[in-house]
């Protein structure tokens, strides 16, 4: 299957598939003549062999070429005849004339069939192939994992900041390499999400500085300077959200499949003052997945933001039909908006007085995730400081501006992943003051799986070998059918098919047996 063309017009990959069967025409006849060379000399200078060697491959091209871009191959005049002529020319402009309109005109409708059936649309589920063979063998191999690989511990930075707009003014390191965490190894990825990272007012919304980004991006780099050698492997910004994705060099190189995708969630998802940012990637056999977000602000609208992490989990998706829940490991570091439901002077006085516990208790995320209305798959540290949001810039005083906003724990970090991968070991809070926020972070322990290629593709031909042995009196097929395969899917699928009866035809099936 071809990868998407409509975008490329008459070059590019369209292009590279004409040269590469013109390069495969000179080296096949070189490989040829040496090989002639060394069994009959004669044989070489023969001119109906490399005539028909020519056309062989004038006609390979032209195939090709009109599976993949509706035309024959250009440079076929020249791969047949040897020589460059006007006719050839004039034959090759045709076929880009024609190949610009195929490309945008007709392939697209084709092409989105093709990413439709392998399931690369990011919009629709992944395409899952049931086979009862392969199936038992995965199911196996995940049950013995350990005979084939092995683990790598790794140290996992998470913050989040609110900026307030505001621009650069104070060093990060109490925030990046807090003091208090000088027992653990220095990190080997950094994930650093902020938020209002420029203005939100309508200019920003339509569209966003990115000098802005640069200049906190150039502000953690001067804080990385002195720590190690950390490149910055990628950033992505929507409107105020904007995260990066900070690791060690040495790591970079086994860092695959890197993405990053966004969706936004402001003005019923038409605007981009609210919503994530996210970055996927996969390290050596671990897939992760890092989470910027800001959700709808006001003390009362807990559905709104509800709606809005509903919005994110099921429809920020990357390629490949990948989204969120399909990542080992996966970490929100967000301002989430969530408040307090107490009095504003019952606020200020338990959190004055170092009691947390009834502002807990009246924390409207974790009534969320308690509720299951959202967040519900996520855990989080304990919350041991003070409410995060709202200060006086520059000030340990909460709000006294006219407003009075109540203190609260808007600034959060979530996050999922088997406890035996994932272990979080540090979760507290920075006392940087240039902003009406104090930005958050947490520190994790997560077990890189590392798996042995040569001693898995051993263990698969084994547990293959068993699966389709027979006794002399047993059919393969009346075996498989006796295969029970461990999977969420199989209760809803139709029963097989056979010589005899079709599943669409199954009483019952009709439903859902229609047409995309």
């Amino acid at each position: 299957m071809s990868p998407s063309r409509s975008s490329e017009g008459s070059s590019g990959p369209i292009a590279l598939t004409d040269r590469t069967n013109f390069v495969q025409d000179i080296i096949s006849r070189t490989t040829l003549e040496q090989f002639l060379f060394n069994i009959n000399q004669s044989w070489v200078n023969s001119g109906s062999l490399w005539a028909s060697h020519r056309e062989l491959w004038a006609e390979s091209g032209d195939s090709l070429s009109k599976i993949y871009a509706g035309t024959g191959a250009l440079n076929t005049s020249f791969t047949r005849t040897g020589k460059r002529t006007l006719a050839g020319v004039l034959s090759d402009a045709t076929k880009s004339v024609s190949r610009a309109y195929i490309n945008n005109f007709q392939d697209k409708a084709k092409q989105t069939a093709i990413d439709m059936f392998l399931g690369n649309i990011s919009s629709q589920p992944q395409v899952l192939i049931f086979d009862p063979i392969h199936d038992s063998v995965r199911a196996a191999l995940r049950e013995r994992v350990a005979e084939y690989s092995t683990r790598k511990t790794l140290t996992i930075f998470a913050g989040t900041y609110n900026l307030n707009g505001r621009p650069p003014s104070e060093p990060l390191h109490a925030w990046l390499f807090p003091e208090s965490e000088r027992d653990y190894p220095s990190p080997d990825i950094l994930v650093v999400g902020f938020q209002e990272i420029v203005p939100l007012n309508a200019q920003q919304i339509i569209q966003a500085d990115p000098a802005k980004k640069r200049e906190w991006e150039a502000q953690i780099q001067k804080t990385l300077e002195k720590r190690g050698n950390y490149l910055i492997f990628r950033s992505e910004q929507l409107v105020g959200t904007a995260l990066f994705v900070i690791v060690k060099s040495e790591l970079a190189g086994a860092l695959r499949n890197v993405e990053a995708a966004t969706r936004k969630t402001g003005l019923r998802g038409m605007a981009g003052n609210k919503g994530a940012v996210a970055i996927r990637f996969d390290y050596h056999d671990t897939s992760f997945c890092f989470l910027t977000a800001h959700l709808a602000a006001g003390h009362t609208n807990v559905m709104e933001r509800n709606n809005d992490y509903h919005t994110i989990d099921g429809g920020l998706r990357f390629t490949k039909g990948r989204n969120i829940k399909s990542h080992d490991v996966v970490v929100w570091a967000a301002d989430t908006n969530y408040r307090v439901d107490l009095e504003n002077a019952e606020v200020r006085s338990y959190a004055s007085s170092g009691n947390l516990n009834p502002l807990i208790a009246a924390d409207q995320l974790m009534d969320a995730m308690h509720a299951n209305e959202a967040f519900s798959s996520y855990r989080e540290g304990s919350l041991t400081f003070p409410p995060t949001y709202r200060y006086d810039l520059y000030s340990d005083n909460y709000d006294t501006s006219e407003k009075q906003r109540i203190p609260a724990w808007t600034d959060r970090i979530l996050y999922r992943g088997l406890p035996t991968y994932l272990r979080l070991v540090s979760y507290s809070r920075a006392e940087l003051r240039g902003s009406d926020h104090r930005p958050v972070y947490a520190i994790f322990k997560c077990d890189v799986l590392v798996i042995d290629v040569a001693k898995k593709d051993a263990l698969q031909d084994e547990i293959l070998r068993q699966l389709t042995a027979t006794d002399p009196d047993e059919l393969l097929e009346e075996k498989l059918s006796r295969t029970i395969i461990d999977d969420d899917f199989s209760n809803d699928l139709p029963p097989p098919s056979s010589a005899e009866i079709s599943w669409w035809k199954t009483p019952g099936m009709q439903d859902v047996a229609s047409p995309l």
